[in-house]
């Protein structure tokens, strides 16, 4: 019985043995080179509507072992604006062969037609006294690359008063995923307002235009409506009071009113931003 014993730890042992040896050798055969990520050029340029597939546009992959591993390459990261100006940012890919074994590259991207975050607003910048005043709910933003990004906006600063009749101003920030940041410096005006006044709409609550572009402040006007929801014609409404100069960039109001002689208590508000 004691020989059968040291039999079976023996044959253990070798198998043990055995065993080891094949795994080492297993080991051993793995394939430790990495795969190389080849790209046609330094610069890429897109637009900030590409997708993967516009990324990888002239991206190749090969690996000792697998052979081609192009298929396999996904784009990692888009990084931050290395250089906000020209918008030059860093697009990070990787591959990984059959043995796991990984490699990254990167090489910068340009957008040809980016444009930074602009501001929304969902209704115009004016309220009655004693209404609530949300300023927040109020101003959103989109951006070309992001979309909404509304629930990015800080509100910085605001003299707003639902309390007097007057002009007052709100300060805005966003900043999109590519770490470009736009400002808002609005008028937000508290009227008298009554239930009796005409209701005007507007196309847009706030326009955004170049330095030198054309400016007709009657076309934003969208349809208009007494005090018993009937449509009225908009021929009623009047531009009676408007800051806009498309010479110089920044912030504009335009006031329309159908009663213009006292337009303090139904006038709406379209905001303008003139940009370079």
């Amino acid at each position: 019985m004691k020989y059968i014993k040291i039999g079976i730890i023996v044959i253990f042992l070798i198998v043990a043995v055995i065993f080891t040896y094949n795994w080492y050798q297993d080991k051993r055969a793995i394939d430790k080179t990495y795969p190389e990520i080849q790209m046609g050029s330094e610069l890429l340029e897109v637009s900030v509507k590409a997708t993967d597939e516009d990324f990888l546009k002239d991206v190749i992959a090969r690996d000792a072992k697998d052979g081609d591993l192009t298929n396999s390459i996904i784009v990692e990261s888009v990084s931050q604006f290395i250089d906000k100006k020209n918008h030059i940012c860093k697009v990070t890919y990787v591959v990984e062969d059959s043995d796991n074994n990984v490699t990254k590259a990167t090489r910068n991207i340009k957008f040809i037609d980016y444009e930074k975050p602009k501001f929304t607003l969902s209704q115009p910048l004016c309220f009655n006294i004693g209404s609530e005043i949300s300023i927040s709910d109020v101003i959103g933003a989109i951006d070309e690359y992001d979309g909404d990004i509304s629930h990015k906006v800080k509100i910085l600063s605001s003299t707003v008063s639902n309390k007097t009749a007057g002009a007052y101003t709100v300060t805005a920030q966003v900043t999109n995923s590519l770490g470009d940041t736009s400002k808002l410096k609005a008028t937000v005006v508290i009227r008298q307002g009554n239930n009796l006044s005409p209701v005007i709409e507007l196309k847009q609550n706030i326009v955004y235009l170049k330095k030198g572009q054309n400016f007709n402040a009657k076309k934003y006007i969208k349809s208009v409506k007494d005090k018993d929801g009937n449509a009225m014609s908009t021929d009623a409404v009047s531009v009676v009071s408007s800051s806009v100069d498309t010479e110089e960039t920044g912030y504009y109001t335009v006031a329309y009113a159908v009663n213009s002689e006292d337009y303090a208590e139904d006038a709406t508000y379209l905001a303008v931003v003139v940009e370079e």
